[in-house]
């Protein structure tokens, strides 16, 4: 689930709003206390991409869009148990991870005409943060002495409550922030995101 709020000036009306080119890609690097509890690090990202077409109802011929190119970068730390099911390839097993998400996102503000020309281009820098925690069970399947296929389902935690300007900034009828202001959005509250949600993925493990 991803959610945003962001405000745009009366005489503009939404047209779309959605968010797509959704992706997550992570390593994890652990220890093996005992066989089968190992301890280690998680690194992930977590990107996508929103946007919002619009019109301008004072100059019909005038279109103006937003888009948000986001991301959110979680150091984690934490544990991983495995059982190894006898006489089989396969095991099962769970982790738990929890650390702190950093975050990004970029507001660009366009406007121009229908064909597409005198396009004014406005950005503004924006950073977040927030604690992150994934918690899964895992279904391996051995391939080798080195190399395990594991399927992993369960839960991530990852909610960034508010973002800050980078910088000074300005787009004329659109945005304007100083560096490091809380960006606020409709009805007085800050833009966050909530990346929460369940986790499907596929994990090749390597054994050293």
């Amino acid at each position: 689930m991803l959610l945003l709020s962001w405000s745009i000036p009366p005489e503009v009306k939404y047209k779309k709003t959605y968010f797509h080119d959704a992706y997550v890609v992570g390593v994890d690097v652990g220890y093996a206390l005992i066989p089968g509890l190992d301890i280690g690090l998680r690194g992930e990202y977590i990107g996508c991409y929103g946007e919002v077409k619009a019109w301008n109802t004072v100059w019909p011929n005038e279109t103006e869009s937003f888009e948000f190119p986001a991301g959110t970068l979680p150091v984690l730390a934490g544990f991983s148990y495995t059982y190894e099911i006898s006489g089989s390839p396969f095991s099962i097993g769970a982790d738990v991870y929890a650390g702190y998400g950093f975050a990004n996102m970029t507001l660009v503000a366009k406007n121009s005409n229908y064909d597409g020309l005198a396009v004014a281009t406005d950005t503004a820098p924006c950073y977040g943060g927030g604690f992150v925690i994934d918690s899964a069970l895992k279904l391996g399947y051995r391939l080798s002495d080195m190399l395990t296929l594991t399927l992993n389902t369960g839960y991530r935690q990852a909610k960034v409550e508010q973002f800050r300007s980078v910088k000074d900034t300005t787009a004329v009828g659109m945005f304007s922030f100083e560096k490091n202001e809380v960006i606020i959005g409709p009805a007085g509250k800050a833009i966050m995101m909530d990346y929460s949600g369940l986790i499907l993925n596929i994990a090749l493990s390597i054994k050293l």
